[in-house]
């Protein structure tokens, strides 16, 4: 828990286990923010399951290393269009508009206009890092672009000093997002999916809501852990407590085994309500998403290198039996895991088990604990980043996502553009591209984390590839 004077009226940032508390906590207090660990980091898996890489940029925006969110009035852009403003800062990113009356605004109509009063929400490495630029990019954008060809057959190197460019002849911004035609747009599943849950959490009925609202319906939600199939129900209506889900989209199956038992994991046997088998059962290629889950169904007071243990366990069984059984294939071919990434274990202790994911190659992993300590130490800093974390890891409103650069750049006709170029076709789009990753580059690296949002020289051409992504912050659905 922790406060902050605000207009000597303190408020309170109080983290809690169970959503159902939220309203007493409010109750005795108005001025709190709260942070429902338990629901957040249970958005968050479900988030990540859907976008391997995601959970990295998640640890990226939420921690206090690299950029950050800041909340700042500028008043030499008052009167200026939202979607003017994609260009206007060397060493930031514009997430979002809060209004004088303090509604959080992220993404914001491209042609709500800033009024007195309204902070930017911008994402930055610090509060002084950052400064208004005079819009050189959008007058000499086309003129940047027809340099680079020039330069390329000179074999010379990419310039992008602002002296050489600011006083080029302009375009205006409309012709320049009307250039590009071959943006196809956010691609979007189609299709039912198979979904393994592995072990249990007091959440999880929640976490399964979620889940609904986000996948095609048809789509099968496996649920595989130690608590018999006729406890559930109770366990996820919290006795009775909460209402019994309801689901559009998906069709939940129960199985029982021990995810870090390997017999268990060599076929998952579906059981009905009374715990028998139906003769329907799946292999663990057959999941398009696994989500190993900090098991809490063990009452045997586990600590979080032991609950880590078992999560590592369990990714490397799993991993290894989708190896054997790609590699048993009737043809005799062999089959790289390419479903892989898409194997997410939550870790809870970030600094013992970090360097072991590297050795293991586990590379889909969210670090819950340390992505909600950030998230605290972020809202008791500035309260409206708890609108702003809700909003990302809920299933109203934006999300972070990534995109092959191909949606934005024509990668066989256009030999380079630069990063503001995929920002404005982005916004056109009615969408925030935050930084990217480039082919070949691991997620996983400190170093990398730490500017895989808010790139530098976004004026600088740069040849885009098949396999790089962007990270990109837009409408749920879109």
């Amino acid at each position: 828990m922790s406060s902050k004077a605000a207009a000597n009226t303190p408020y309170i940032t109080i983290e809690l286990q169970d959503i159902d508390n939220k309203n007493l906590v409010q109750l005795v207090s108005l001025k709190t923010e709260i942070l429902v660990s338990h629901d957040m980091i249970g958005q968050l898996m479900i988030s990540c399951s859907r976008q391997p890489g995601l959970a990295y940029v998640m640890e990226a925006i939420f921690s206090f290393e690299g950029s950050e969110f800041y909340f700042k009035e500028w008043p030499e852009l008052i009167g200026y269009r939202f979607g003017e403003l994609v260009c206007r800062f060397d060493d930031a990113i514009v997430m979002g508009v809060r209004t004088k009356d303090g509604e959080v605004l992220l993404n914001a109509d491209r042609n709500y206009r800033i009024a007195p009063g309204d902070e930017l929400i911008c994402l930055a490495e610090d509060d002084e890092s950052y400064s208004i630029n005079d819009g050189y990019f959008i007058q000499s954008r086309s003129e940047i672009l027809a340099r680079f060809e020039d330069d390329k057959t000179k074999d010379l190197p990419v310039q992008g000093t602002r002296s050489k460019l600011k006083y080029l002849a302009t375009q205006t911004l409309s012709r320049a997002l009307d250039s590009f035609s071959g943006s196809r747009g956010r691609k979007a599943r189609k299709q039912a999916e198979r979904i393994l849950f592995c072990g249990w959490r007091r959440d999880m009925a929640d976490m399964i809501k979620h889940l609904d609202g986000t996948v095609e319906p048809g789509s099968e939600l496996w649920l595989l852990n130690t608590v018999p199939v006729v406890e559930r129900n109770e366990m996820l209506t919290d006795k009775g407590n909460k209402e019994k889900l309801k689901l559009k989209r998906l069709m939940i199956k129960n199985a029982q085994g021990n995810p870090t038992v390997r017999r268990d994991l060599q076929r998952v046997l579906a059981l009905d309500e009374f715990g028998f088998e139906t003769g329907e059962y799946c292999l663990l290629t057959d999941f398009d998403c696994i989500l190993i889950l900090a098991d809490e169904s063990s009452n045997d007071g586990s600590d979080l290198k032991s609950t880590d243990g078992r999560s590592l366990a369990s990714f490397l069984l799993i991993s290894d039996i989708r190896r054997k059984i790609l590699s048993e294939r009737e043809d005799g071919r062999k089959v790289n895991d390419f479903g892989r990434e898409r194997i997410i274990s939550e870790i809870l202790d970030a600094a013992n088990t970090k360097s072991l994911l590297r050795e293991l190659d586990c590379k889909g992993y969210v670090m819950s604990n340390k992505i909600i300590s950030n998230a605290l130490a972020q809202v008791a800093e500035n309260s409206a980043m708890n609108t702003v974390m809700s909003e990302l890891l809920g299933s109203k409103g934006n999300e972070l996502f990534l995109e092959d650069a191909s949606e934005f750049v024509d990668i066989q006709q256009e030999s380079a553009v630069p990063f503001w170029e995929i920002a404005l076709r982005a916004s056109q789009k009615n969408m925030i591209a935050i930084g990217y990753k480039a082919k070949g580059i691991d997620f996983s690296l400190d170093n990398y984390i730490k500017t895989l949002v808010n790139p530098t020289a976004k004026d600088v051409p740069r040849v885009w590839e098949d396999g790089d992504l962007i990270v990109l912050m837009g409408k749920k659905g879109n």
